[in-house]
């Protein structure tokens, strides 16, 4: 319930088991509020291949179209540091540079247009004071 960081990673394995369309995503919610809603980063996995990273609410900052190759079971691994963001799924990374937002908050994990599971989920915080 109280867990938040700046600094740190989310490894997970996910699949989509059912979709709308191409369009559809899984996301997580990175460095947000208490109400992801009102201020968070949302980086966005679409069933089509493409990884997007938003300011939410607002718009796409960064993305990477279309050429990630997803199965059944997608194993992931993000890690925020400062202002930079990698993203690794199944072996393929993306990077996003030049995060403005440096608050530590918390994890959420939301879908649009989709059913997903994700199984487990470990965090791991890289804060230090």
């Amino acid at each position: 319930k109280n867990f938040s960081f700046r600094d740190g990673a989310v490894r997970s394995t996910f699949e989509f088991l059912y979709n709308l369309n191409e369009e559809s995503w899984i996301g997580i919610h990175l460095r947000a509020s208490e109400n992801p809603m009102l201020g968070s980063f949302l980086l966005y996995i679409r069933k089509n291949g493409s990884v997007e990273l938003g300011r939410y609410p607002g718009p796409i900052i960064y993305s990477h179209k279309g050429n990630l190759t997803l199965g059944q079971r997608n194993n992931f691994l993000l890690e925020i540091e400062n202002d930079e963001l990698q993203i690794e799924i199944n072996g393929e990374k993306v990077n996003f540079k030049g995060l403005e937002m440096q608050n530590p908050g918390s994890i959420w994990i939301s879908t649009w247009e989709c059913q997903a599971k994700t199984e487990p989920v470990e965090l791991i915080n890289r804060d230090t004071k």
